[in-house]
C-alpha cells in the first residue's frame, strides 16, 4: 500500500515538474523575443512556434514513438516517423514566420534589417532541426530512464516478495519441528507428574497463541519475540528437575522501534534445553537478550550434554533453518558464533543482529 502511494505521489510530482519546465521555457522564448518586436505582437507569438514544436516532438516520442518502436528495437519506423515529423514542424515554423513578415511588409511596416541571405536562412533551418532533434533525444532519454527505473523497482519488489515467501516457508517449517519436540516433552511429563503436565499444556496454549499472532509476518516487534521466549522458558522449566539451574535476562531499550525476524531465537533456546540438561548431573542454562536501536545480541549458555547418535529427535533441522533464516533476513548484517568450553563443559551460542529496523523488508 505504501509503495503504491509513493508511486502516485512521484507520478504527480513528475507531471508538475514537466508543466513547470515547459511554462518557463515558453515564457523565456516570449521574453527574449519582446525587445525585437519590429513586426508586432503576432510575430512575438510566432516565436513560440519553436518551443511548441519541441513540446509536440517531445511528447510524441515520450508517449507514443519510444514505447511503440524504440523500446522494441524497431528503429527504422521510429527514425522515419521522427524525420518526417521534424521536416513538417520545421516547414510550419518557416512558413509561419515568413507569412507574418510578408504580411507586415505589405501593410507598410518598414524592415529595419535587410532580408536574411540564403546561407543565413539555411542556418536558421538547421537551428530549428537541431532544437527539435534535441527534444526528441531528451524524450528518448527520459522515457528510457523512467522505464529502467520502473523495471528495477519491480525486480527489487519481486526479490523482496520472494524473500518474504521463503521466510514464511522456513517459519512454517520451524513451527511443526518445535511443536513436535514440545509435545514429546509433555508426553514424557505426563508419566512423571500429571499436575505439571496440565500446567505445561496451558503454557503451550499461551505459546501457540503468541506464535499465531506472528503467523506470516516477515518481522515482529522485539517485545513480541521476548514474550514468546519467556513463554517457552516457562513451559520448559515446568518439567526440569532440581539439578537444573535456569537463568534468563532480557533487556530491551525503552521506546526503541526494534524489529526482528520471528522464531530465530526460540530454536536456540530449544537447543539449549535439548543438549544442556542431564538427568543425573548438575546442569545449567543461561539465556540473555539485549536489544538497542543499533543492534540485538542474543546468547545461550548451557551445559554440554550432546545427544548420542541413537537419539534422532530433531536431526539438527532447527539450526539449519535458523541459518537460512539469518541469511535471508539479515544478509551481511549478522554474526553467529558458537563454541564449546571443554574445561567447564559449556556450550555457548551467540547471535548479533545489526539491522534492528529490518530495512530489507
Amino acid at each position: 500500500m505504501k509503495s503504491a502511494e509513493d508511486n502516485k505521489r512521484n507520478h504527480r510530482l513528475f507531471i508538475l515538474f514537466n508543466v513547470i519546465v515547459w511554462i518557463v521555457f515558453f515564457l523565456l522564448n516570449f521574453l527574449f523575443a519582446t525587445p525585437n518586436l519590429q513586426y508586432g505582437i503576432s510575430y512575438a507569438l510566432l516565436t513560440l512556434t519553436i518551443p511548441a514544436s519541441m513540446c509536440l516532438m517531445y511528447y510524441s516520442n515520450y508517449a507514443w514513438l519510444v514505447p511503440k518502436w524504440f523500446v522494441r528495437k524497431r528503429y527504422r519506423p521510429f527514425f522515419a516517423v521522427n524525420i518526417v515529423l521534424t521536416a513538417v514542424l520545421c516547414l510550419i515554423i518557416h512558413v509561419a514566420i515568413s507569412t507574418v513578415i510578408q504580411h507586415k511588409h505589405e501593410m507598410g511596416v518598414p524592415l529595419q534589417t535587410p532580408a536574411p541571405s540564403a546561407l543565413l536562412q539555411t542556418a536558421f533551418v538547421l537551428r530549428d532541426i537541431l532544437t527539435i532533434a534535441l527534444s526528441c533525444g531528451a524524450a528518448v532519454l527520459v522515457k528510457l530512464s523512467l522505464m529502467w527505473n520502473e523495471a528495477d523497482r519491480r525486480q527489487r519488489q519481486t526479490e523482496v516478495e520472494k524473500a518474504e515467501t521463503e521466510l514464511r516457508l522456513l517459519s512454517n517449517q520451524i513451527r511443526p519441528h518445535f511443536l513436535l519436540n514440545t509435545l514429546n516433552n509433555i508426553y514424557a511429563l505426563i508419566a512423571i507428574d500429571g499436575e505439571k503436565a496440565q500446567k505445561a499444556v496451558m503454557s503451550l496454549s499461551h505459546l501457540l497463541r503468541n506464535m499465531l499472532y506472528t503467523d506470516g509476518s516477515a518481522r515482529i516487534n522485539i517485545s513480541e519475540e521476548v514474550k514468546l521466549l519467556k513463554s517457552y522458558i516457562d513451559l520448559m522449566t515446568i518439567r526440569q528437575q532440581r539439578n537444573v539451574s535456569i537463568e534468563s535476562h532480557f533487556e530491551v531499550e525503552p521506546n526503541a522501534d526494534i524489529y526482528v525476524a520471528p522464531h530465530i531465537f526460540i530454536t536456540l533456546v530449544e537447543n539449549a534445553f535439548k543438549h544442556g540438561v542431564s538427568a543425573t548431573k548438575e546442569s545449567r542454562i543461561s539465556i540473555s537478550l539485549k536489544a538497542t536501536a543499533e543492534r540485538i545480541e542474543f546468547c545461550t549458555e548451557n551445559s554440554n550434554y550432546p545427544k548420542t547418535s541413537s537419539d534422532k529427535s530433531g536431526h539438527g533441522i532447527g539450526l539449519k533453518q535458523v541459518k537460512r533464516l539469518l541469511e535471508n533476513s539479515y544478509p551481511g548484517k549478522y554474526e553467529w558464533t558458537s563454541q564449546t568450553n571443554e574445561d567447564i563443559n559449556t556450550y555457548i551460542s551467540k547471535i548479533i543482529l545489526y539491522d534492528t529496523k529490518m530495512c530489507n523488508h
